[in-house]
């Protein structure tokens, strides 16, 4: 008993309680939202590692993370980040990990809100874009005039935020027009959304028959 005793007195708290991801605040953001966060664990070494790599895993993949901005470890146990959603990114619950030589890898499930349709209701539409026939029953056809040449991203989604189709789109000088052609839809109101690398663009609101 006291060498068991004498064994456990050697661990560090750590090995025995275990290190936990224990919150994250704010919880939720809106696509292509850039704002700061605290994450806060226990148990944890933050301050002590060497070695810190914050993910978060706005896709199915787990291969696929986007990676702060920036980041300021405060204690053993609290992280500031600096994060931005990306565009396109569906309504819905996220997770995010922690990772470092002392603590391991630490996964924290289901725990950062995306509020995509917040985002559709804030982006503006004007006659530099249209989206027609409307409503439509396979096809859709986008046409933007852009002073400038730039890439963009083009998403088709439901009112849930739920992506159908996200592709990246390169805008010329002048006119520019694209074509979705999705026959497998169901009935439905859609948005056709068109963002710039800065977050801004358009949105417009079709009717599937």
């Amino acid at each position: 008993m006291k060498s068991l005793l004498l064994i456990l007195s050697l661990l560090p708290l750590t090995s025995l309680f275990g290190q936990y991801l224990i919150d994250i605040s704010p919880n939720e953001a809106e696509q292509s939202e850039t704002l700061d966060v605290t994450i806060t664990g226990t148990n944890t070494s933050f301050d002590q590692a060497t070695n810190t790599a914050i993910r978060f895993y706005f896709t199915a993949s787990t291969t696929t993370a986007t990676i702060p901005n920036s980041y300021f470890i405060q204690s053993s146990e609290t992280i500031h980040a600096n994060l931005t959603v990306p565009a396109g990114t569906a309504s819905g619950w996220y997770d995010y990990s922690v990772e470092n030589e002392i603590d391991g890898y630490l996964l924290r499930p289901t725990s950062f809100k995306v509020d995509s349709t917040a985002s559709i209701t804030s982006f503006n539409t004007n006659k530099n874009y249209k989206v027609y026939p409307n409503p439509f029953k396979n096809a859709i056809t986008i046409d933007v005039s852009s002073d400038k040449s730039e890439t963009a991203t083009l998403n088709l989604i439901d009112i849930t935020g739920k992506v159908f189709e996200s592709r990246k789109v390169s805008l010329k000088n002048g006119q520019n027009t694209f074509e979705i052609n999705n026959p497998n839809l169901d009935s439905g109101i859609y948005f056709v959304q068109l963002t710039y690398s800065n977050g801004k663009g358009y949105s417009t609101k079709i009717l599937k028959h």
